[in-house]
């Protein structure tokens, strides 16, 4: 954690994408909504859960993906316009601790992306992706413990808010 705000300290509050584009509700369509969304300021993608057996474990991956407020037309391979965070968690009760780790980098050059056309976010070696059968398959291979492990849904999709859009401010 102390590294991420050390990093995100670093840049400057423009490239954080301090406005917001404004939303016009539409029918969701999945599964491209379920996908990345580049023109928004902030969206994200997590899982959570909690195993019994045979340890009890807690687990948490979350996959955030901002853009920033570089110029969208500068020509720049190296401009930051859109920024992946990652982070994953392990709470095990017999430690009395949680195991915690997370990334930062920018789209592009292999390193981090996040698909428009269904869930499938990834940087560097961590993953989070909706597979053809609608379960989830996640690998985030952390500094000291490895979250590997298929989600299945168990429930139909739930749409929040009004048809699916879950108002967070006036805009």
């Amino acid at each position: 954690r102390r590294s991420l705000l050390l990093v995100l300290a670093g840049c400057p509050l423009a490239a954080l994408g301090a406005d917001a584009a404004v939303v016009t509700p539409r029918p969701l369509a999945f599964p491209r909504d379920h996908g990345a969304h580049p023109d928004y300021r902030t969206e994200w993608w997590y899982l959570t859960g909690w195993l019994d057996a045979p340890q009890p474990l807690g687990f948490q991956i979350t996959f955030f993906r901002t853009r920033t407020e570089i110029d969208p037309a500068n020509p720049s391979r190296f401009a930051a316009r859109q920024l992946i965070i990652a982070h994953a968690a392990i709470a095990d009760p017999a430690r009395g601790s949680l195991l915690k780790d997370e990334r930062i980098a920018r789209a592009g050059f292999g390193i981090a992306e996040a698909s428009e056309a269904d869930t499938d976010v990834r940087l560097d070696r961590w993953r989070l992706a909706r597979r053809a059968d609608g379960s989830y398959e996640c690998n985030a291979p952390a500094r000291s413990f490895n979250l590997q492990f298929v989600a299945t849904p168990t429930q139909p999709l739930l749409l929040q808010g009004q048809a699916g859009f879950s108002r967070k401010g006036p805009q």
